[in-house]
């Protein structure tokens, strides 16, 4: 699938269970963000070149390799697209770590809606931030919603 660069903001979402990765990918679509939905952090690091996405929305537990592994492995390309840990069982000890890891944010489910999209605004802005100082997106004063 190759992104489309013109219109829409591009959101990868790593989640193992089927039925919240669809739910997430409605929500995103409804929107207006390009979305594409995985099940592993594997299947997350064989896509991302490609999908080349604005944000990524990550659960911290999956098969394999673990949220927290995918910030590791994703390394200097979360300086420029953020990563959101979701996990379903939250502790201190695993925001330090996700934080520690380089995650933009770190939020449990069940994921709201209306705070999903304020981090989702929030994300986007930072990652636009990154590409304004290459000249090529909004200032960071402007509101940037899903789409451009």
């Amino acid at each position: 699938m190759a992104p489309n660069n013109n219109s829409l903001h591009r959101v990868l979402i790593v989640e193992d269970e089927e039925n919240a990765r669809k739910g997430y990918e409605a929500l995103l679509r409804k929107w207006n963000c390009e979305v594409l939905g995985v099940g592993s952090g594997e299947d997350a690091l064989a896509k991302f070149p490609e999908f080349s996405p604005h944000v990524v929305l990550a659960d911290v537990e999956l098969p394999g390799m673990n949220g927290l592994d995918l910030l590791r492995h994703l390394g200097d390309e979360i300086l420029r697209t953020p990563v959101i840990i979701i996990t379903g069982r939250g502790s201190d000890e695993r925001i330090v770590q996700a934080i520690e890891a380089g995650a933009y944010y770190y939020i449990e489910k069940p994921l709201k809606p209306p705070i999903l999209r304020a981090l989702l605004d929030r994300a986007l802005g930072r990652g636009a931030n990154c590409e304004t100082q290459a000249g090529s997106a909004p200032s960071s004063a402007d509101r940037v919603t899903c789409r451009r």
